[in-house]
Order: structure tokens, then sequence, then C-alpha cells
């Protein structure tokens, strides 16, 4: 186990040297594969995961910079799923990075409907402008990107979704609190601008709760937020001991989607039906004649099913998180009602 983790941390040191803009999308693609292709074996103590070591390794910095400072629109639901993969099974050391990933947050619930603009670029269309960065840091950007149609879970707007769902299920009164007023959050946790300017510059006030609320307006109240504010959630390591993987998944989904429990719907892990299906972009309609391919489509068509493969495999990973977990979770909440159900008899009897 302990050449094994060495060796991830050798291939993630790697990774960090080498994460030029150009790079940063095949980087990112490759770590995921590495994460996602290993079983999951829900009994593995998280701290022997590779999850847990890309965790522990300055490389998750450079990835939460990354999301914070780049504007290229095919790199950014990468980034996110690359924290997405690693939050369940790191929390402790995630929670330490939770100011800057309250930042990601923000650029994600802009991002989800107003893709991100480069600098010195104009539109039409409504866009997401992000101020130059303050440190030394090439911008990915996205006039550099090439041409690519992400699987369906990589949309914005399924890919916030599952963002928020992380987020809301771990640090639910920091976000609530960052999306209130993001500037005295940021402040008060004392985090300095990336950004050329100040936060102010960032987002306007309002803006945050203002695109945030609708997207939480199915989410349950999390138990969390009765006991922690933000600063208290955030000095509490404790209460992640007895929470392994697959619980805090499954109570995070349960949370999120207490409508579709209400009625009846258990498979969270599908598309938004409302997303529009995307046809592969080197797929034929009824209607055209086939044409003869070039090498740059069959490097874009490698591309898109790598893509697949491992949105495929992050989605097994998520339902078999689910299901560990789903009869635990059941039976916790009946005991809970059961208790409820109890103490209020015992109440009633005593009057």
């Amino acid at each position: 186990m302990n050449a094994a983790r060495t060796d991830r941390q050798s291939c993630l040191s790697a990774c960090d040297k080498h994460f030029l803009p150009a790079l940063r999308i095949p980087i990112l693609t490759v770590v995921l594969d590495i994460l996602l292709s290993i079983p999951y074996q829900p009994e593995m103590p998280r701290n022997d995961t590779a999850m847990y070591t890309l965790a522990c390794h300055p490389f998750i910095d450079t990835v939460i910079t990354s999301l914070i400072l780049d504007t290229a629109n095919h790199l950014f639901p990468l980034g996110l799923r690359t924290i997405l993969t690693v939050i369940p099974y790191a929390p402790q050391i995630i929670t330490t990075k939770v100011p800057s990933i309250m930042v990601v947050l923000g650029r994600a619930v802009c991002w989800r409907d107003r893709p991100f603009l480069d600098a010195g670029q104009t539109s039409d269309a409504p866009s997401t402008y992000t101020p130059p960065p303050r440190r030394e840091w090439t911008v990915a950007l996205s006039a550099d990107e090439k041409s690519i149609d992400p699987p369906i879970s990589l949309l914005p707007v399924n890919i916030v979704r599952l963002w928020l769902v992380a987020i809301y299920g771990a640090w639910p009164s920091n976000l609530l609190a960052f999306v209130r007023d993001p500037i005295l959050y940021l402040r008060g946790k004392q985090v300095e601008c990336p950004y050329e300017g100040d936060w102010e510059d960032v987002w306007r006030p309002g803006l945050l709760a203002a695109r945030t609320g609708p997207l939480l307006k199915e989410f349950s109240l999390h138990p969390s937020i009765m006991y922690f504010n933000s600063d208290g959630e955030l000095r509490d390591m404790k209460r992640w001991d007895k929470v392994d993987p697959p619980e805090h998944v499954s109570r995070a989904h349960i949370i999120a989607h207490s409508e579709r429990l209400s009625r009846g719907k258990t498979d969270f892990f599908d598309e938004d039906p409302e997303t529009p299906s995307i046809q592969p972009s080197g797929a034929v309609t009824p209607n055209e004649a086939p044409q003869e391919s070039s090498t740059n489509d069959v490097q874009q068509l490698q591309r898109e099913n790598m893509w697949l493969r491992l949105e495929a495999g992050y989605a097994d990973r998520l339902r078999k998180q689910y299901l560990y977990r789903e009869l635990f979770t059941l039976d916790f909440a009946q005991d809970l009602a059961h208790d409820r159900t109890r103490s209020t008899a015992q109440e009633l009897d005593a009057i």
C-alpha cells in the first residue's frame, strides 16, 4: 500500500509540474481515469484510497486555482468533477479549503447559464467575465479549446447541480453564508481576492443569492444548520469521524432530492430530464450522407468517447456508494421518526 501511495504521489507531482494550459484537459482526464478505474471497495479505509492521496497532494490546490482563474469552458467541468470525486474521501482536508471552494461555487452558478468570456473578448450573448489574475498564472482560455460535445452529465446545468449537492451536503452553513453575502463571507474568512481589483468587482450585491436560490428550492433543511454557523462548521472536524464515503454521498443526495423522494423517485444520478440530449459530433443524422472522416474527426471522437467512459465510471461509483448506504440511511430515518413518536407520546401522557 505504501508503494502504491508513493507511485500516486509521483504521478500527481508530474501532473502538477506539467499543468500547462494546453495540457490541463488531458491531465485531468488521465487523473480522473485513474481515480475511477480503481474498483470500488466500501471497506477500504479512506486514507488508503487514491482520492485521499490526491486531497493531500499540492496538485489539489492547483486544480482549485484553475477553477478560480481559468476561463476555458471545457476545462471547468472537468475540474469540478475532480474535486467532486475527492470530497467524500477526504472531507477533513477539503474543509480547510472551503473558502476557496466557495469562490469556485460562485463562478459555477454564474457559468451555469453564462459561459466564461476570455479577457479582451466581447459577446452579445450573456456571459461570465473573470477579472485578470493578481498572481502569476497562465490562464487557460476558451478560445484555445478544441470543439467537443461533452457528455450530458458534464453540461453546466447538470455538473453545477452535482456541485451544489456535494457542497450543501458537506458545508451547508458556509454555502448559505457565502451566497447571501460573498464579500462579507470572504473577508471574514480572510480570503485575499485572487483577481485584479477587489471582491466588489467580482459579484454585485445579491447576484449569487438570486442565481443560487432557485437551484436549491428542492433541497431539504440540512440538520447541520441547526448546530453550526459557518465558522463552527469549519472548526468541528469530529463530525466526519463516523461518516464514511458512501454515507456522505447517500445523505447528500437524499437531502438534495427530497422532492423526488416525495414523488417516489429514487434514481438521483440520471441527467436532468429537461436537459436537451446532445448528439456526438461524429454522428450521422438520417437525412445526411456519411462524410469521409478526417484525422481531426477521429481524434475528436476519441476525446468524446473518453469523456463518456469517465462519466459512466463516475455514475457507477455514485450508484454503488448510494446503494451501499441506502438501507442504513433509511433505517436511520425510521429510527429517528420512531424516537420522535415515542417522545411525543410520553409528553402527551405526562399532560
